[in-house]
């Protein structure tokens, strides 16, 4: 019994040296003359995960996902670790299948190529990398990004319209959409005119600039400033500057 417990682990031995002296050099499938450290002759086949969920977080077993929920999401990448463990290189592909946006967020303080997050539009995909540093740095780099539409590589969504290999404005919201100046400032100029509630311009607006068609239903214009109160007009002063006014103490109700 003892002499077969002492061969056992002899083999043992001779299998881990083996295994430890070829990973020294490379390493082939299916060739017999590896030219890398790791040469596949074949197809190579790794997890693709389908999601559903606006909240998931990435893990050690993922690396394709691909996001076919009913609202924005936002995909949260693991922590770096330093030392052991550190996974360094590990890559992940994110593709978006639908008409919202994917948020993807690293970890508090780091960075992917120093900033805290990368957006995936509608119909697009990014590819990220781990660059093996920590704390505030760059821990993720993006390789690539590209659009999942099959007409020449060009998507168009949420207020916009695909014309050949042209993306031009003009087109259905597919979500609510909000557009924060951030303190700069948003012109319409030129000699045309905005129109709300219709595409037609409308007889006696041929001077104006804006124009707001409700149809037949009352409250096609509201304005708070905080100078309203029932019964107020909307009155001018010499700048064209307008606030509500008492009727009373109005040009017109003087007149």
């Amino acid at each position: 019994m003892s002499k077969n417990f002492t061969k056992v682990w002899q083999a043992v031995a001779l299998l881990s040296s083996s295994i430890a002296f070829a990973q020294v050099g490379n390493i082939g499938v299916n060739t017999a003359n590896p030219g890398s450290t790791m040469d596949i002759n074949g197809s190579v086949a790794a997890k693709y995960n389908a999601v559903t969920a606006t909240l998931y977080t990435l893990t050690a077993t993922d690396f394709h996902v691909s996001y076919n929920g009913t609202a924005n999401a936002t995909f949260n990448l693991p922590a770096a670790i330093s030392g052991n463990g550190n996974f360094k290189g590990r890559m992940y592909t994110i593709k978006n299948n639908t008409n919202f946006t994917i948020t993807v967020n690293s970890a508090t303080p780091e960075t992917i190529n120093g900033n805290a997050s990368v957006s995936v539009p509608a119909n697009q995909s990014v590819q990220l990398i781990n660059t093996g540093l920590t704390g505030a740095n760059p821990v993720w780099e993006v390789v690539s990004t590209g659009s999942s539409s099959t007409t020449n590589n060009i998507t168009a969504s949420n207020g916009t319209t695909l014309s050949g290999t042209d993306v031009r404005l003009g087109g259905t919201l597919s979500q609510a959409t909000n557009i924060d100046t951030a303190g700069n400032n948003l012109s319409v100029n030129g000699t045309g005119k905005v129109l709300v509630g219709t595409n037609t311009v409308p007889a006696g607006a041929s001077n104006s600039k804006l124009v707001i068609d409700n149809g037949t239903t009352n409250g096609a214009l509201q304005i708070k400033d905080g100078t309203q109160q029932f019964g107020y007009v909307l009155t001018s002063d010499a700048n064209g500057l307008a606030t509500w006014s008492s009727t009373v103490t109005t040009a017109f109700a003087n007149n």
